[in-house]
């Protein structure tokens, strides 16, 4: 019992110590000669009520130990009362003191000056200048809803004035993030908004209380469109191309939020990926496979099948299909008709799919069949290596050299077939906007490691030479 009640006098005698140089009517900006006197009579104050308690806890009497208590917080209630005034250097103005401590605050304060000097007036400045008695005079509680430093002097007509008081308020309010985050668009680029949903509204669950809709990758034109026209409250439109490189839109009052890069590589049938047994194919020949000129494997360079080729393409509105179309087999248009115009099943069809996920399940099922994917879906799928034949204005060279699709590759300038990843907004967005949060927090280097992990690429890593090409 004995222990347990000197343990209970140790803690109060450690908190009498404490309150004797926390308590609240302290300054919170003191001279160094008041500092040393106050220091010196707390310090001699909590000494005498620790040892009256301990010596009370000796004598085992519980009433002695009330009493040594009672007595301890007594004195260092009287001390702090009178420290101010006995701190205070005869004919000289008491310093000012602040309501509010110095520190970091999450809202606004509102400051009270004083100065235990009655009839004294208080002068302050919050551009860190040294008050003085031209500074703003202090009629009222002060505002302070930034980070701020408040200066102030207290003054008294045949006194010294006082030192300079320095308080220091640090403002951090938490912004709050207004609507709901609403996206529609690139089937590509659905898989890495998808993945960025949980971590923002974990990381922002005390400033955004919205939904998410990722929508279900829709197309990058539909995205655009739907951004446009607001289409189920639309305020992103994923895209893997600009609007103008649609054909058949503009960018006239968007603003452009590049998050990522993203290539596109060409993909096949396991059966015809084995009969390359490693070597590229040239880009000249899948630029004749999509024309409908080579309509069997045997026909191109480097492959040992004879098979009759499908060929798998998406429909109109694909960024990923003018990414192909623009980087890869330059100078071939595709339409929406080119499945109807040749077979649609059977050797040599030509099939049209609405997204990258059913691109994918077609080439990965279909023998023979050939057809182009973001490196984000080709994780079930065979990559060809490519062989850049074809010149940007579409004329041939001798290249022989085939090139993985790989980010090494694509941020070195070596493989051509790539593009950028965008989120739209609107020019009007405001900058407390959750859906641009969203957006700056996927361009953030806390979700780089996801971009990258996922398969797409930074754009901070592309080199000067692959940056020329696009």
């Amino acid at each position: 019992m004995k222990k347990i009640i000197l343990s209970c006098a140790l803690v109060i005698a450690v908190t009498v110590s404490l309150l004797s140089g926390c308590n609240g009517t302290k300054p919170v900006a003191v001279t160094a000669s008041e500092a040393s006197s106050s220091s010196s009579s707390s310090e001699s104050s909590a000494l005498a009520s620790s040892e009256a308690v301990s010596s009370a806890v000796s004598s085992g009497s519980s009433s002695e130990i009330s009493s040594a208590v009672s007595s301890a917080l007594s004195s260092v209630t009287s001390t702090s009362d009178s420290q101010a005034e006995s701190s205070t250097p005869a004919g000289t103005v008491a310093n000012v003191r602040s309501s509010v401590i110095s520190g970091s605050y999450t809202s606004a304060r509102s400051v009270i000056l004083t100065s235990a000097t009655s009839g004294a007036t208080i002068y302050y400045t919050t551009n860190s200048s040294t008050p003085t008695a031209s500074s703003t005079r202090y009629t009222g509680a002060i505002k302070v809803s930034s980070t701020t430093t408040i200066k102030a002097i207290a003054i008294k007509s045949g006194l010294v004035s006082s030192s300079v008081a320095t308080f220091i308020f640090t403002i951090n309010i938490p912004v709050i993030l207004t609507g709901n985050i609403v996206c529609r668009g690139s089937s590509a680029l659905y898989p890495l908004v998808q993945l960025a949903t949980d971590p923002f509204a974990n990381k922002f669950s005390s400033q955004f209380s919205g939904t998410i809709d990722t929508g279900s990758g829709e197309g990058s034109g539909a995205g655009l469109d739907a951004l446009s026209a607001g289409t189920s409250g639309c305020n992103i439109g994923d895209s893997d191309v600009t609007p103008e490189q649609t054909g058949t839109r503009n960018s006239s009052g968007l603003t452009d939020h590049v998050v990522a890069t993203v290539g596109v590589a060409v993909v096949v049938n396991s059966d015809v990926y084995t009969a390359f047994a490693g070597k590229g194919i040239k880009i000249s020949d899948v630029k004749k496979i999509y024309e409908h000129q080579i309509t069997n494997w045997n026909q191109v360079a480097n492959c040992s099948l004879n098979e009759n080729i499908t060929v798998v393409y998406r429909k109109n509105g694909s960024g990923t299909r003018v990414l192909f179309q623009t980087y890869g087999i330059i100078g071939t248009t595709f339409t929406d008709t080119l499945a109807s115009s040749y077979n649609t099943a059977g050797p040599n069809a030509f099939i049209i799919e609405a997204n990258s996920d059913q691109l994918a399940g077609e080439v990965g099922s279909v023998k023979g069949s050939v057809g182009y994917e973001t490196l984000p879906y080709c994780g079930g799928l065979k990559k060809l290596p490519v062989i850049f034949d074809l010149n940007s204005n579409g004329s041939t060279n001798s290249s022989t050299t085939p090139v993985a699709a790989s980010y090494t590759n694509i941020n070195n300038g070596l493989y051509k077939i790539w593009g950028y990843e965008h989120m739209y907004t609107k020019s009007t967005i405001s900058s407390n906007s959750a859906a641009l949060a969203f957006i700056q927090y996927m361009t953030s280097a806390d979700f780089q490691s996801t971009i990258i992990s996922n398969g797409y690429g930074l754009v901070s890593n592309l080199s000067s030479a692959a940056k020329s090409g696009h």
